[in-house]
């Protein structure tokens, strides 16, 4: 998912209020994927983690 987080920023797709919505295995480590991406909320759902996420651009 790094490399489509990195497209949407360099390509600048989306708008500053677009969401984006990530459904990940929970223990997985996202930090990198996601470190140029502005958190907006965090669920949980069983073995699943949900993060909405925005562009910062």
């Amino acid at each position: 998912m790094k490399k489509i987080f990195d497209i949407i920023i360099e390509k600048e797709i989306g708008k500053k209020d677009s969401l984006i919505i990530y459904e990940y295995f929970f223990k997985r480590d996202i930090a990198e994927e996601i470190e140029k991406l502005k958190v907006i909320k965090k669920s949980h759902f069983g073995d699943k983690d949900v993060i909405y996420l925005s562009p910062l651009h």
